[in-house]
């Protein structure tokens, strides 16, 4: 499904943890690991399911060995629940995309100290079983063989928001044996969203949503523009404190911003639902032809 420039989806709730979470391609195997011929793929990286599958089996495998190494049992984790995983920040089990929007927004300030389900879900039963069983310092060891600094970095957390460069550790090593240089960095963009982002339909339709957030009073041109103004909004809040220990003038800000958060969000949500996933429905469907399975 078609994200903005900056990885948000349009059809739900953008980048709900944003704050909690948000080698050579030659290795890669040309039949499953990268697209091929001129029909691209739906899923993350422009791959169809089939691929992104391949892709996930293989960088597991590759975790695996790296951990082994590292002296540290690791078990890879399938398909199906990463594949879960990555959809688990979009909502509250058994709440809708409008109803979450309606209780947090973006889920950015609203939802703060809350564990990223990403992050927990893409983790795999039997290794959180074997990191549970591990020594404090053992953990700390572990941690760092399988993410570098980055705890939440996780193959689940970067898959979903389509940005690897956060990655470290053995997770970091086995992504670099499986994707392509261009696909490491922080800028990289789907090809698939480029082609949607500049058709002149798009365009045109990204207009009519400012317009349509501007009648409301909002002032932004895109909508990516939403979270990222509460994203900055809430860091100058929090200034780098728990947000359990605000008080004050400090704690009447947060509650303002989040009150401000879920009102910008049903607003962007509405105007994008009419004026824009229309449109990127009609060009998915140019694009991708018959539903992949």
């Amino acid at each position: 499904m078609y994200r903005n420039q900056r990885g948000l989806r349009w059809s739900v709730a953008a980048c709900a943890f944003v704050l909690v979470a948000c080698a050579s391609s030659a290795s890669k195997k040309p039949d499953a690991s990268s697209p091929t011929g001129s029909q691209p793929g739906s899923e993350e990286f422009g791959l169809t399911t089939e691929q992104l599958a391949s892709r996930v089996d293989t960088v597991e495998v590759a975790i695996r060995r790296c951990m082994t190494s590292a002296g540290f049992e690791y078990v890879p984790v399938d398909f199906a629940t990463i594949k879960a995983a990555m959809g688990s920040d979009k909502k509250k089990l058994g709440v809708s995309d409008s109803d979450f929007i309606a209780q947090f927004g973006y889920g950015i300030s609203t939802r703060l100290g809350e564990p990223d389900p990403v992050v927990l879900n893409g983790k795999g039963e039997q290794n959180v079983a074997i990191y549970a069983a591990l020594a404090p310092n053992d953990k700390i060891s572990y941690d760092r063989s399988l993410h570098g600094e980055n705890a939440n970095a996780t193959f689940a957390r970067a898959l979903e928001s389509e940005d690897l460069s956060g990655t470290g550790g053995c997770t970091r090593t086995a992504i670099e044996q499986n994707f392509a240089p261009a696909e490491l960095v922080a800028t990289y963009v789907n090809p698939v969203d480029t082609r949607i982002a500049s058709d002149k339909r798009m365009i045109n339709a990204l207009a009519k949503w400012s317009k349509c957030v501007r009648v409301a009073g909002y002032e932004y041109g895109q909508p990516d523009d939403g979270p990222d103004d509460i994203a900055n909004r809430l860091a100058g809040i929090l200034k780098g404190q728990d947000p359990k220990t605000l008080t004050g003038p400090a704690l009447d800000a947060l509650t303002q911003l989040q009150g401000y958060e879920r009102a910008v969000a049903v607003t962007a949500h509405k105007c994008a639902t009419d004026l824009v996933e229309p449109v990127v429905a009609q060009i998915e469907s140019e694009i991708f032809g018959a539903p992949q399975q």
